[in-house]
């Protein structure tokens, strides 16, 4: 039996593929509204037990917090307290640690093993694997989107061998129409939508890299939008990527060239209206 746990689930965009792929999803979320609207979405999967969720912020202890709630995007909703704090409404939630919620799911379902761990709370990823780390909590997949240096330390500490890398912006455009294998190991075809999470493991197209190829991507790429998926185990063969020198030797005179073009069109859109 497979279990996958969606920290972070927002408006349910990754749980029909979940569903798909693992026969029991646990959904986690801070924001009610959110909660709400999957509840109204996935009331067969609920009442036949195949998907639980919880309402409710992590963190490092089991308490009461502020949660804030983008009042345009809802993906954006926060723990932290926002810069541009007009742009949020605040509201009271509960707090519970990550690695409480999914040992007590394990003890409910009677299961050891987890198939996927999905982290995309924000700015909060970083803490809640590391407190899966910590309390040596490893799933066989792990997605994590890797917005800083600190979400790579943690990735380069951990037992995760194998890694393939999804752009946010390629998910829903160039990662779309894929097809996967589900729970049953069949083929199947399945479309993904802008803002999920996208597909995981065999399901993501190409080999999979190695800790130092991790390494030189970020090197290269730089942090953001961008998923790390992460195997427990080593593969037969690995793809290669190189640290690319020529990226800090461009200087500002190769900066000023691309820069050009952009100014000058902005400028005649600007005049064009």
């Amino acid at each position: 039996m497979k279990i996958i746990f969606d920290i972070g689930c927002n408006e349910g965009q990754n749980l029909q593929y979940f569903l798909k792929k693992a026969d029991y999803v646990v959904g986690i979320e801070a924001n009610p509204i959110l909660i709400n609207n999957i509840k109204n979405k996935f009331q067969r999967e609920i009442f036949s037990k195949k998907l639980f969720l919880e309402n409710i912020a992590l963190s490092d202890k089991n308490s009461t917090t502020s949660f804030y709630v983008n009042k345009k995007k809802n993906y954006l909703s926060q723990l932290e307290k926002p810069k541009k704090i007009f742009n949020y409404r605040k509201i009271k939630i509960n707090t519970m640690k990550p690695s409480k919620i999914i040992k007590k799911y394990l003890t409910i379902l009677k299961l050891k093993n987890i198939e996927l761990i999905k982290i995309d709370v924000e700015t909060s990823s970083e803490k809640v694997f590391e407190d899966l780390l910590n309390n040596k909590i490893l799933s066989k997949f792990l997605s994590i989107e890797a917005q800083s240096p600190k979400v790579l330390e943690l990735i380069l500490q951990s037992p995760y061998k194998s890694f393939k890398l999804l752009n946010g912006k390629d998910v829903g455009t160039k990662l779309k129409k894929l097809k996967i294998i589900d729970k049953n190991n069949n083929k199947i075809k399945f479309d993904f939508k802008i803002h999920s999470a996208g597909p995981y493991g065999l399901d993501i197209p190409g080999r999979y890299y190695s800790k130092s190829s991790l390494i030189n991507y970020f090197i290269n790429n730089g942090f953001g939008w961008k998923d790390v998926n992460c195997f427990i185990n080593n593969v037969s063969r690995y793809d290669k990527i190189e640290y690319d020198a020529n990226i800090h030797r461009q200087g500002f005179r190769y900066h000023l060239k691309k820069l050009i073009p952009k100014f000058f069109k902005s400028f005649k859109n600007k005049f064009s209206l």
